[in-house]
């Protein structure tokens, strides 16, 4: 009889917990979309990452299986490992130009030049000519190549140093009801490629450099990576 009652004790704990998070997640989300809360980019980024770690936990728990899938299915490739490594610009940093019609897209690229520039390692300056910008924003959507950002980048050799890069954003994926990119998991896909055009490499640490290129946005680790790249 004393098991039965932890069991039903248990099983309502869980169901609670459960759909407290599910009401932290609609309340999250109705919060990062109002317009009083992105004018604040730190706050809405808090709780947007906030808002991810919901939504891993819910994933986990079985509550949001096709988020798991969906997510893992987009991001196993979501961000192809660029030719630059090792590689960096002159100094720590360049000049960029945003080749970007969807407003979304353009803001979440404005957010994640904001983001880099608040660590004090590397400066992204928004140009609008086009001819003089060191890096370009462009949006794609392309269903083939299994990936939601991609950076290609120029190279001078043998020096390594970086010449120009073309960061792509691919409204595919990150537009699509059925990987479920929440806001900041675009934004962190935009710091993820921008980390690229920096001239970061891959790493399985916990590092918005993650092959999957949006569970993470900076961490201290990548910080760190950044300023030691600029320091030789």
């Amino acid at each position: 009889m004393k098991l039965i009652k932890a069991v039903v004790t248990l099983i309502r704990w869980t169901l609670k917990l459960i759909l407290t998070g599910i009401l932290l997640m609609l309340v999250a989300y109705f919060l990062a979309s109002s317009n009083w809360l992105k004018a604040d980019n730190k706050l809405a980024l808090a709780l947007n990452q906030g808002l991810v770690q919901v939504e891993a936990w819910l994933s986990k728990a079985g509550v949001l299986p096709k988020l798991a899938m969906t997510e893992r299915k987009a991001s196993q490739a979501d961000t192809d490992d660029n030719q630059a490594q090792g590689a960096r610009w002159p100094q720590n940093q360049a000049r960029v130009y945003l080749e970007l019609t969807d407003p979304k897209l353009k803001r979440a690229c404005l957010v994640a030049m904001s983001a880099w520039n608040d660590t004090g390692a590397f400066k992204f300056v928004q140009t609008t000519d086009k001819d003089k910008a060191q890096i370009i924003c462009r949006a794609i959507s392309d269903s083939t190549n299994g990936a939601a950002g991609e950076t290609e980048t120029d190279l001078a050799l043998p020096q390594k140093q970086l010449t120009h890069a073309t960061v792509y954003l691919n409204k595919y994926y990150l537009f699509n009801p059925s990987y479920s990119y929440s806001w900041q998991r675009i934004i962190n896909t935009a710091e993820h490629e921008l980390g690229h055009a920096i001239g970061l490499r891959h790493t399985n640490e916990i590092s918005v450099m993650q092959p999957t290129g949006s569970n993470y946005s900076i961490q201290p680790a990548d910080v760190t990576k950044v300023r030691e790249l600029y320091s030789r």
